[in-house]
């Protein structure tokens, strides 16, 4: 047991290092990780905030989950993050007691059971456009006999000190379907009666473009926001959640209003740009 080791005054301080690496993973991994933080959030009636990383940095990833949300999302579609950035990046979220979740780059059960394994408690599928292709992304996080998921949570089995990862995984993995094209959006019916999804994510930014909106800022439209909030009452009549993705905190205080379920305020890299160039315009205006 941790709490009955002794130290010897021989053992090498690289040793007592990682010693304590090791019981402050135990420590964290035994409090709020063991549970995801999002569902905990919605059984209280509440909203979800959702962080969002593009950045392939496990210090960003552990700055961003120190700070006021629920969840952090990494990017595996359009974020410059691989398989082996990803891993220390969810090792950093847990450090902060944080839900990590993963947009995986598409719908396939390699790249979703390996997000999983790697300890994703939430998996965000892009271009889920009809019920079969939902029905394919839910088995690919279930383990049989609900779905097809290959048993080796190499590192999930650590978000549980009780090694029972496989008994609470398939109730307590987050399961979103990226509505974003036309096809999806004509097909939302069909797709938010599939069985063990848990709700809808909206990707405003393609779902735009589809729609002829500009895609600079998709949510100022009208014809946009009447689709999404045809989704959100469609999947909700279903039981269903729905997240969107949207710029700033302003935004997403606005769909929090209007009763979606999670929102995301922007992506690290966007508002870094944003808040830095600000700073150096402001700086530079006492240089010119």
């Amino acid at each position: 047991m941790c709490s009955s080791y002794k130290f010897s005054s021989h053992m090498p301080t690289n040793h007592i290092t990682l010693y304590l690496l090791l019981l402050s993973t135990v420590i964290v991994m035994s409090g709020s990780q063991s549970l995801n933080g999002v569902l905990e959030k919605w059984n209280k009636g509440l909203p979800a905030i959702n962080a969002w990383l593009q950045v392939p940095s496990s210090l960003t990833a552990e700055a961003v989950a120190s700070l006021e949300c629920d969840s952090v999302t990494i990017d595996l579609q359009h974020g410059m993050i691989d398989f082996r950035d990803s891993l220390h990046m969810f090792q950093a979220i847990s450090s902060q007691g944080k839900t990590g979740m993963a947009r995986v780059a598409s719908n396939d059960p390699a790249a979703i059971g390996q997000a999983l394994d790697a300890g994703a408690l939430g998996i965000i599928c892009p271009l889920v456009n009809d019920a079969t292709e939902a029905k394919d992304f839910v088995s690919s996080c279930l383990y049989p006999p609900l779905g097809k998921r290959s048993f080796g949570p190499t590192r999930a089995q650590f978000l549980d000190t009780k090694n029972k990862y496989f008994d609470w995984a398939s109730t307590s993995i987050l399961k979103l379907a990226m509505i974003e094209t036309k096809e999806g959006l004509s097909n939302v019916e069909d797709i938010v009666k599939t069985e063990n999804l848990d709700g809808i994510f909206i990707g405003p930014y393609d779902l735009g473009i589809g729609l002829g909106c500009d895609p600079q800022d998709p949510l100022s439209s009208p014809v946009l926001l009447q689709a999404i909030q045809s989704i959100r009452k469609t999947a909700h009549d279903n039981g269903k959640r729905v997240g969107i993705f949207c710029a700033n905190g302003e935004q997403a205080r606005k769909l929090i209003e209007d009763g979606f379920d999670m929102v995301c305020p922007g992506f690290d890299l966007g508002h870094m740009i944003k808040k830095y160039s600000e700073e150096l315009s402001e700086a530079s205006g006492f240089s010119s």
